[in-house]
């Protein structure tokens, strides 16, 4: 298990009382995902547009009867909205329009961060492209809250409305 699950895993597990998911069963919650078109500098081949799948790994703690929502931004464009309903560990899973070798950002936005009547919070260990898995505490990755001038290195514990950005390196 990679070690940023397993932090935030614990740290849920030890400040809730709710549970963790043991290895191989990670629930999965699919949402489709509108097209997305990037800016063409020449003319376009007629072959079927390739498909980028993005997973979210995410789960959260709710306040004032409502669950952390988010924003899955690719490249500066919103492709979905999700919502962390539960206290174990979801694979949420966005097919999007894209090649995966276009993508170079992506973003997790919480949205809907309140401490009234509870404390809610985003937990999203890590993100995967296409099978390939970019942890939240990674080299390049960053966490900006809404609001505030200044980043932070990422990490998987979003406490506040913010933007989680993996930079994609490396592409295959």
């Amino acid at each position: 298990m990679p070690k940023a699950i397993r932090n935030a895993a614990y740290l849920l597990v030890a400040l809730t009382g709710g549970c963790a998911a043991g290895p191989g069963e990670i629930p999965v919650v699919r949402h489709e995902a509108p097209p997305v078109q990037l800016a063409s500098a020449g003319p376009v081949e007629a072959e079927a547009p390739r498909r980028a799948e993005i997973v979210v790994a995410a789960m959260g703690t709710p306040a004032d009867e409502a669950w952390p929502k988010f924003d899955l931004v690719v490249n500066g464009r919103t492709v979905g909205t999700a919502t962390a309903d539960t206290r174990a560990l979801v694979h949420h899973v966005f097919a999007v329009d894209l090649d995966e070798d276009a993508i170079e950002r992506i973003t997790v936005r919480y949205t809907n961060d309140t401490k009234r009547r509870g404390d809610r919070n985003l937990f999203v260990p890590y993100v995967r492209v296409n099978g390939r898995t970019f942890d939240a505490d990674g080299d390049t990755v960053t966490f900006a809250r809404s609001g505030r001038p200044e980043v932070q290195p990422g990490r998987a514990a979003m406490y506040y409305n913010g933007d989680l950005t993996f930079r994609i390196i490396g592409r295959s």
